[in-house]
């Protein structure tokens, strides 16, 4: 008998979902209005196909300050992980 090895679902997978459900939600929102920040009111507008895939690019482009520090990071510790061991 051979045992069956448990998948589960990739991170990708679930992100990818969870930003599909949001944009579901903006669709059945739309036209609908709310009490913004400030104190305004504004209506809803559903995401548009262009906006579900530029989602993750524009993610990406106003978190670069944070994603370089990250890397930096990581280089730095695994520089320092390899000659602590020689």
């Amino acid at each position: 008998m051979s045992k069956k090895t448990k998948r589960s679902i990739s991170t990708f997978a679930i992100l990818l979902a969870v930003m599909l459900l949001v944009s579901i939600a903006t669709w059945l929102a739309a036209g609908k209005t709310y009490t913004g920040e400030n104190g305004e009111m504004a209506e809803v507008v559903g995401a548009s196909a262009s906006d579900i895939f530029m989602g993750p690019v524009n993610g990406f482009a106003d978190a670069s300050d944070v994603i370089t520090f990250v890397f930096c990071l990581g280089a730095f510790l695994c520089h320092r992980e390899r000659h602590r061991r020689s």
